[in-house]
């Protein structure tokens, strides 16, 4: 006997599978195409590796920070992006410490459950993210939005 899509929702999500392409390439702006002169492909700062193959993909260069958060040396400018998991508390913080790892333009994306979806929206509101937009990729949603420094 088959289960029902209802005994397939009870069941808890062990671990998180990564992030598809197509569900990426939704929130994120193409890559510019360099100049041959400029080698360098715009820079993603990754803390959660999930992200990493599908910014391989998109043309972005992943930076995978170290199980500590330690990605000082590997970066001699900030980047265009940062992907993240949500932190389970204190939303706002963390995202305004995000932000400002991040220059001006680039954009924080975050991932979270779709039962925090709203919290993490909202914390990137309340952390000065300009047009925040979230993506459902199975059962968690990316929430992606432009950090403005200047005005």
């Amino acid at each position: 006997m088959l289960a029902g899509p209802s005994f397939w929702k009870t069941l808890p999500l062990i671990g998180w599978p990564g992030i598809s392409r197509h569900a990426l390439a939704t929130l994120l702006p193409a890559p510019a195409q360099n100049h041959p002169s400029e080698a360098r492909r715009p820079r993603a700062l990754v803390l959660d590796p999930r992200f990493a193959r599908a910014l391989r993909a998109l043309g972005y260069e992943g930076i995978l920070a170290d199980r500590r958060g330690n990605f000082g040396p590997l970066l001699d400018e900030p980047p265009q992006l940062l992907c993240a998991t949500a932190p389970p508390s204190d939303l706002i913080t963390a995202v305004r410490t995000y932000a400002g790892w991040v220059k001006d333009g680039g954009m924080v994306v975050l991932r979270c459950a779709a039962a925090r979806r709203g919290r993490v929206g909202a914390a990137c509101l309340h952390a000065g993210l300009f047009e925040v937009q979230q993506v459902q990729v199975g059962r968690s949603f990316l929430t992606a939005g432009v950090v403005r420094t200047s005005f």
